[in-house]
């Protein structure tokens, strides 16, 4: 028990906070007690942050009084409240990722010699032996912090501020992003921090977080400002998650499948070396937490199930306790081409997948981490795609389902399970893979803890998902033999569904399971479509948008030919080497010209996918134009009469992987099939230009002699 009947460490006195006319913080009292935890509560906008940054300096009082130990003093800026022992443990950490424990926490502060010089020995004794105190299972001192899991990155921001004679601490959400065991981790840290007779403030949006890490008392501070939430009472609601590359995107529909709301966070890839690509997991957590919030002013207490998609082939690896070992290495990351080729040499790969090996897809890269880094390898318990890491902090569970899943190389096709032996070809067994599930199917249900921590009812499903272009077909409607759809983004993707399993790894097709029980898709992939453009616009010093606008008419291809494979191509060429090129300039191509060769290149790269398809038995009776280049009337009169068929473009709206993942939500939570993944309405519709089809069938011809004479070169 804390003991109350001495003098508080702090006393705050009917503090009051305004910011011009909006009153943020209301004559709000609140004390603290020498080790007591005190828990600082509400949603967002409740205040709680702005009442404890006039303790930490960052804000000023209007009024009110703030006692140390009993004495009133002021604090203006956060020297005063360091000259208070008060230090602040922010969201973020502010740690330097670069330099390791001891760096951290004398960063700023360091330790120097008798000469001057800086005692990098001495700082790393004095960090083992403050790490020694508050977290003896500490053993990572000379590696970046980055390389650290979060609670051990908690265990060196505590360190430092414990260090430094803290006797009042600030802590601002510090299980953020964290899983069960790094929770768990803070938690002892805690109270070992109460032990020694601190003072904790813990802001919290989530009681049960709170009560986990050892409260003593919790407050509500009250509203940050006047504004209504709006709320959608009353409404069954489901959610979809959209794991890009770019940027995580949450969509809230009705049971209608009506809008209600959206909500993103952005992304950002790393790459450490030629060739490489990467992304922190946690991250992807802190986007997803971001989109919670901004979800969480609708009101989701009628919320009933969730959908996932996300990047497919990324390397997620994890420990024994679920802890993430390295960067994820990304889906457009080509370091492990060398081992690729190894494994497509099986001929075993592309009979039970029914692919190609790609540099891009999963095993490969952990062949390749098995052989560069192999003290990463050993350590392997699982292997997660993104997405799936993202379900594993909604859910506690390993799973993944059948349409990701088909583009690690690990799967066995056609019976839609994982294959014995060609995980054993990479040195793993099923016990490193996660469960499996239809994309349709419930995966889990969403941890109390999130939860309460958003308003969200108990037992919310969380569905399989799917692969990022699966759940757009799933948005898009195309779930059925026949229907298809071309999505011009950064990357192009021809994705037509199939009723049946019809593969041709020759075709560089790639073959997949769709998100939907008894169905397969088959996707022809280029690597640059609007990347391609935007490259182009950069290279004139021109917008985009303003290159395409001034084309007019649908023009014959001119001599010019573009080559769109500015980083190495997917369907059909399969080569991480090969580079674009243009071919036939002349006086005669100005920037109108080089515009039109950049999106006849790569409306001529998705004709090939066509042509690859159709060798496969694939039709393609609907095709519906998505992303962004579908903005481009230009495009899309291109793109009908280069392939000889009608385009069909959707009304305005959203029918992505994240509003295909909200359907699978639905799916799950109701035991609702594909009937409810309609076509979209068409605002209307291209029809070829039937007196150009000859001018684009030779300029196809053309384009195709230039990329048999460049993609050995």
């Amino acid at each position: 028990m804390v003991d109350r009947t001495g003098t508080p460490l702090v006393e705050l006195r009917d503090i009051s906070i305004s910011f011009g006319g909006i009153k943020a913080v209301d004559h709000v009292t609140v004390d603290l007690y020498p080790g007591e935890v005190v828990g600082l509560l509400g949603h967002n906008g409740a205040g709680k942050s702005t009442l404890i940054k006039c303790l930490s300096g960052a804000y000023q009082k209007d009024a009110g009084q703030i006692l140390i130990n009993g004495q009133e003093v002021e604090i203006k800026d956060p020297r005063d409240a360091r000259a208070q022992n008060i230090e602040t443990i922010y969201q973020t950490l502010a740690l330097a990722d670069n330099l390791d424990a001891a760096s951290n926490l004398f960063l700023g502060r360091e330790l120097v010699n008798s000469f001057g010089f800086v005692d990098e020995s001495k700082m790393e004794a004095e960090t083992r032996k403050i790490m020694g105190r508050l977290n003896p299972n500490f053993r990572k001192f000379s590696v970046p912090v980055n390389m650290l899991s979060g609670g051990q990155r908690q265990s060196v921001a505590i360190a430092r501020a414990v260090y430094f004679n803290a006797k009042i601490l600030i802590m601002d959400e510090p299980t953020a992003a964290l899983g069960p065991h790094e929770t768990q981790m803070v938690a002892e840290l805690i109270q070992e921090l109460k032990a020694q007779g601190l003072g904790i403030f813990l802001i919290e949006h989530d009681i049960h977080n709170v009560m986990k890490l050892g409260r003593d008392r919790r407050r509500h501070p009250g509203h940050d400002h006047p504004g209504q939430e709006t709320r959608a009472s009353g409404r069954v609601m489901y959610i979809g998650l959209d794991l890009g590359t770019s940027g995580l995107k949450g969509i809230l529909i009705g049971e209608d499948q009506a809008v209600i709301a959206e909500a993103s966070a952005p992304l950002t890839v790393q790459r450490p070396a030629e060739g490489w690509s990467e992304q922190a997991p946690s991250d992807w957590i802190s986007a997803a937490e971001t989109v919670f919030d901004k979800l969480s002013r609708n009101g989701l207490g009628a919320v009933r199930g969730i959908g996932l998609s996300g990047h497919m082939h990324g390397a997620t690896l994890l420990d024994a306790a679920d802890e993430v070992l390295r960067p994820c290495i990304l889906w457009n990351d080509t370091r492990s081409h060398a081992e690729a080729a190894g494994l497509d040499g099986d001929p075993m790969f592309r009979r039970l997948t029914g692919n190609i090996v790609f540099p891009g897809f999963t095993a490969p890269k952990l062949v390749w981490v098995r052989k560069h880094e192999p003290g990463f390898w050993d350590r392997v318990a699982k292997v997660l795609l993104p997405k799936d890491y993202l379900r594993l902090w909604l859910t506690g569970e390993h799973v993944s389902e059948m349409s990701d899943a088909a583009g690690t190389s690990w799967l066995d096709t056609a019976r839609r399970d994982w294959s014995d032996d060609l995980l054993r070809a990479t040195g793993l067994d099923r016990s490193h893979m996660p469960g499996l599930v239809e994309g349709s199917e419930v995966s889990g249900t969403l941890r109390e803890a999130l939860s309460a921590r958003w308003g969200l009812p108990k037992g919310v499903v969380v569905a399989g998902g799917g692969g990022d272009n699966a759940a757009s077909g799933v948005g898009v409607g195309v779930v059925r033999a026949g229907e298809a759809f071309v999505s011009l983004g950064t990357s192009g993707v021809l994705f037509a569904a199939n009723d049946g399993y019809r593969p041709d790894p020759a075709t560089a097709v790639h073959t997949f399971c769709h998100a939907l029980p008894d169905t397969w898709h088959q996707m022809g992939v280029i690597l640059a479509a609007t990347d391609a453009l935007n490259w182009y616009a950069a290279l004139v010093g021109a917008d985009a948008a303003k290159l395409t606008g001034e084309l007019g008419a649908l023009h014959p291809p001119g001599k010019t030919v573009f080559l769109p494979y500015l980083g190495g191509e997917r369907t059909p060429l399969n080569s991480a080497s090969v580079r674009g090129a243009f071919t036939g300039l002349e006086h005669a191509t100005d920037r109108q010209a080089g515009t039109r060769a950049v999106l006849e290149g790569v409306t001529f790269a998705i004709r090939d996918c066509r042509d690859a398809l159709a060798a496969t038995g694939t039709r393609l009776e609907h095709l519906l134009a998505v992303g962004g280049g579908s903005r481009s009337d230009y495009w899309l009169r291109l793109i009908a009469t280069a392939l000889d068929c009608p385009v069909q473009l959707p009304v305005a709206g959203d029918f992505g992987g994240a509003f295909g993942a909200a359907r699978l939500g639905l799916m799950a939570a109701t035991g609702a099939g594909a009937g409810i993944a309609t076509l979209p309405k068409i605002a209307r519709v291209i029809e070829p230009d039937a007196a150009l089809k000859d001018a684009f069938d030779a300029g196809h011809a053309r384009f195709r002699a230039a990329q048999t004479a460049i993609k050995d070169l």
